[in-house]
């Protein structure tokens, strides 16, 4: 079990990561919207929301489907190429 000083020190990495990402995200928006301008950014706001649907289409329950498959019991067996598309 994970001590409570290993606990502290995951959290805190985690946490770095997450205001890092989140400042770089708006200082990109900051730099992009005064680049350029209000139109354009409508532009890629819209490409890269038109974009976004077609990945959640995508993904469409795989990730879950994926780790559902894998965290089966026989999952570190080795299987036949077969049996991983489930020709068995």
């Amino acid at each position: 079990m994970a001590s409570l000083k290993e606990l502290a020190r995951n959290y805190s990495v985690h946490l770095s990561g997450r205001v890092l990402g989140t400042f770089f995200g708006v200082i990109t928006i900051a730099l992009l919207t005064r680049s350029l301008g209000d139109t354009g950014y409508g532009e890629l706001t819209t490409a890269m929301t038109f974009l976004q649907i077609f990945g959640v289409m995508d993904d469409f329950g795989l990730t879950l489907t994926l780790v559902q498959m894998i965290s089966e019991h026989d999952a570190m067996r080795k299987k036949s190429p077969a049996e991983s598309w489930g020709c068995d």
